[in-house]
């Protein structure tokens, strides 16, 4: 039997959250657009509901940054 070679869907999902927690909202957002299985993976409930936190902590520093660098936005 031939094995596949692994892909990033293949790891655990605390690993992929490790990842995400490094991608600025617009790339996290261009991940999900780009991997219909990374974004199955995400909408998924048990998924969305690990993830949910993460990306708000991701949205609100980033968020945070933007006041500092454009205090008039």
């Amino acid at each position: 039997m031939e094995r596949r070679p692994a892909t990033i869907t293949d790891l655990p999902s605390e690993i992929l959250e490790l990842i995400f927690s490094h991608l600025s909202p617009t790339d996290f957002q261009a991940l999900l657009n780009a991997s219909p299985t990374l974004r199955d993976q995400v909408s998924s409930k048990q998924k969305t509901a690990n993830l949910c936190p993460l990306v708000l902590a991701i949205l609100l520093r980033h968020r945070s940054t933007m006041a500092i660098l454009h205090p008039d936005s």
